[in-house]
């Protein structure tokens, strides 16, 4: 799980706010996701590539924790640009 900063500069590291089985009810939720074939993953292939999760209006960060330990499940390196879990963010505008 990454660290997040606190504004006085202390990493804070959210990973403790998941239940205990979080493993478990993270494999859940993608096996109820694609239980069989993934045309997604067959659209997209193997290779490496870069997304982004945009948000359509200003807000606040909420559930990074959840976010990591998904895409860390499946082999996927996340790197936050906006800041922290709870920080304000604001939709870029133009």
């Amino acid at each position: 799980m990454a660290e997040y900063k606190k504004a006085k500069g202390e990493a804070v590291d959210y990973s403790g706010t998941l239940p205990p089985s979080w493993k478990r009810v993270v494999e859940v939720w993608l096996d109820e996701d694609v239980p069989n074939f993934d045309a997604g993953g067959y659209v997209v292939g193997d290779k490496e590539s870069t997304a982004f999760l945009l948000g359509k209006s200003d807000g606040v960060l909420a559930g990074a924790p959840f976010f990591e330990a998904i895409f860390n499940h499946l082999g996927c390196k996340v790197e936050w640009l906006a800041g922290m879990n709870g920080a304000s963010v604001r939709r870029k505008r133009g």
